[in-house]
């Protein structure tokens, strides 16, 4: 949210921003994003290995958020990200993944969300 606040503000003084910008700096996949949680807060209760891909197929069977396409198209995929645009124009250099995702997770401890 920091970097998006940043981002907006920068945008304000460009002559004329006519671009699209992705703001963030990395992808993450979910189990890096669980392994990051587990070193940074110990108690946390986060999966420690992926689920198989054809084991996602059953879930999909009872999970409605969860359709067949959805999961052909994505699972086994690695999204790439070019936040060239964004460091270019309004923010030298975003926050990285691991720095947002402690900060985001110490925030809703302190909050009382988890």
């Amino acid at each position: 949210v920091r970097d998006v606040a940043a981002a907006h503000l920068a945008a304000m003084d460009l002559p004329t921003p006519n671009e699209r910008y992705i703001c963030t700096s990395e992808s993450m996949r979910l189990l890096e994003i669980s392994n990051l949680l587990r070193r940074d807060f110990p108690s946390c209760k986060a999966p420690r290995h992926r689920m198989p891909n054809p084991l996602m197929y059953v879930a999909a069977l009872f999970d409605k958020r969860l359709s067949f396409s959805f999961l052909r198209r994505n699972l086994g995929r690695a999204r790439t990200i070019d936040n060239s645009l964004l460091k270019r124009d309004l923010v030298n250099e975003p926050r990285s993944g691991a720095e947002s995702l402690h900060d985001t997770a110490r925030s809703f401890l302190e909050l009382g969300f988890v």
